[in-house]
């Protein structure tokens, strides 16, 4: 062949395998040539022997293709349907962190997270879906991955990877070999997503075990009856059913009949491709993805939260860089003519010993010098911003901050805790009274998680500091 065509991997990650389908291009249509399953090893394996172990599998089944998406089931992933104030990517990232933090009741460095922005806005906010799974075990499966030669470009939840995931409202449920899963989506945007176990058959796999269509349903009308009203979902939208088990038309009638909303079946596009492929579709419509044939829409390893934070290697890796290379040049000089230079590097060494404290006295001084040249003349408005903000909080210790932001034009967010919704009023009110603010919103109030009792809140404001005459609201103590 003149040209060898491209060709990706589709990962499925299950309990106890992964199950893995490759997939080439011709026109518009993909192209199943190979699948395979592979079962993981049992016990705490190292990824470094699993990875190898998964090369071999992979060259002698004949899979050729190194680059990679992966997906993860439903049962992994915990996820959580929010609405959030406008404000920029990194503040809603640090917001996103702490309310993940709660509602997960998991460290946020033990997850690895990502979420889906709705469109337009509400009276309770902006809506997002923010979807969480284990840090660990993301991390196993791609070391085991690139330690069997594959570049995974992004690991997302199984059922986003499906083609019928799409900007319509309604549900989708998957149907696997082990597994199932449902989603319920409004305009493009997850609102509920559910794991649904579902057991094999010893005689006849494809078909759905005795109760599970019953089972199925009852969990459908619970997340519809859960859900808000304003989460726009309601059970007119409909249900497509994306069967990778096999359970045929009659099955899916069966199942069909049981169910609280209007279904229809999917996974049949490509006909006898399809029915060849039963058993890989999902793990095809992963493939697809590493190909570019659709936009991936979550990505728990190139995630939108992690732009939030800064990167070492973007402030110092200039510096790094430059001392490396200096102390490259002097391990070479010094091996090159090392015993006429021995006194040499001593003496340097002692002076720069003695150097080494002024020196870093001085860059000390220099950064203060060129901090305090930028505020004369003038007043430090974020300084100000939080004196005002302080004095405004009623004295009885009943209200309380967990996040301050403050952007360059002075447009701030807090949000906190408060033992009820009447302190929360009282800060609202100092706020609106004092004349260094404008734009003060009451963004939401509402009972936290839990059983504390307590409240949450978030109030956005805009910081003229322009009113010295007017001051701060002090202290109420009632």
């Amino acid at each position: 062949m003149l040209f060898k065509r491209k060709t990706y991997l589709g990962i499925v990650a299950e309990e106890s395998s992964l199950v893995i389908a490759e997939v080439y291009f011709s026109g518009r249509c993909r192209i199943v040539s190979r699948s395979a399953e592979w079962p993981l090893p049992e016990g705490k394996a190292d990824p470094s022997a699993a990875g190898q172990e998964l090369k071999n599998f992979l060259r002698s089944s004949g899979f050729s293709a190194s680059t990679a998406v992966m997906g993860i089931p439903a049962r992994w992933i915990l996820s959580r349907e929010k609405k959030v104030p406008e404000v920029d990517r990194e503040s809603l990232s640090r917001l996103l962190a702490i309310e993940a933090e709660k509602d997960f009741s998991f460290p946020t460095g033990d997850l690895v997270m990502d979420y889906i922005k709705g469109g337009g806005t509400s009276t309770g906010g902006c809506p997002l879906f923010i979807a969480a799974a284990t840090r660990s075990r993301v991390l196993f499966l791609g070391e085991t991955a690139r330690k069997a030669g594959l570049r995974v470009t992004a690991v997302l939840p199984l059922i986003m990877a499906l083609p019928v995931f799409s900007s319509g409202s309604g549900g989708i449920l998957y149907i696997g070999r082990g597994s199932a899963e449902f989603m319920l989506s409004s305009g493009g945007l997850p609102v509920f997503l559910k794991y649904l176990p579902v057991q094999s058959q010893p005689e006849e796999t494809s078909q759905l075990p005795p109760g599970f269509s019953i089972q199925a349903a009852r969990e459908i009308e619970k997340a519809l009856m859960l859900l808000p009203d304003s989460s726009g979902v309601s059970g007119d939208e409909g249900i497509t059913v994306w069967d990778d088990r096999g359970i045929g038309r009659k099955g899916f009638e069966d199942l069909s009949a049981c169910l609280p909303m209007a279904a229809s079946l999917a996974g049949d596009a490509d006909g006898g491709q399809a029915e060849k492929s039963r058993g890989f579709l999902a793990a095809a419509s992963l493939a697809e993805l590493a190909g570019g044939a659709r936009e991936i829409p979550m990505n728990f390893i190139k995630s939108r939260m992690s732009g939030a934070r800064s990167s070492w290697w973007k402030k110092n890796g200039t510096k790094a860089a430059a001392a490396l290379i200096f102390l490259l040049a002097a391990a070479a000089w010094s091996l090159f003519d090392i015993k006429s230079k021995e006194e040499e590097v001593l003496r340097l060494k002692e002076q720069s010993s003695l150097i080494e404290p002024g020196a870093k006295a001085a860059e000390t001084m220099l950064k203060y010098a060129e901090a305090m040249e930028s505020w004369k003349g003038s007043r430090m408005p974020f300084l100000d911003c939080l004196r005002d903000l302080t004095l405004s909080f009623p004295g009885q210790g009943r209200i309380w901050v967990t996040s301050i932001a403050v952007r360059e034009d002075m447009k701030g967010l807090v949000s906190g805790k408060a033992a009820d919704g009447e302190p929360v009023l009282d800060f609202l009110s100092a706020l609106r009274d004092n004349g260094n603010f404008s734009d003060v919103n009451l963004l939401y109030i509402r009972r936290a998680a839990g059983n504390s009792g307590d409240s949450v809140y978030a109030v956005s404001f805009v910081y003229s500091g322009q009113d010295e005459a007017a001051g701060a609201v002090r202290r109420k103590d009632k």
